[in-house]
């Protein structure tokens, strides 16, 4: 029988302290919210605009399978 060298144990690493002071990437304080522009408001009507087609054309189909 060879000598096979047994592979050594792996220790474990140490784990990473929390940091003790904020990182840079997070903002500082409270942020101010800015009012909304038009184009939100255009966003939403859209989204609005095209959930209605979805439920109209929806129950379009629904009663074509029905009355036929």
């Amino acid at each position: 029988m060879q000598n096979v060298a047994m592979p050594k144990p792996l220790k474990p690493r140490p784990r990473k302290s929390l940091p003790l002071k904020p990182s840079s990437r997070h903002s500082r304080g409270a942020t101010r919210r800015q009012p909304a522009s038009p184009d939100r408001w255009l966003d939403r009507l859209l989204d609005i605009a095209v959930l209605s087609a979805l439920v109209v054309g929806g129950a379009a189909l629904l009663i074509s399978w029905v009355v036929d």
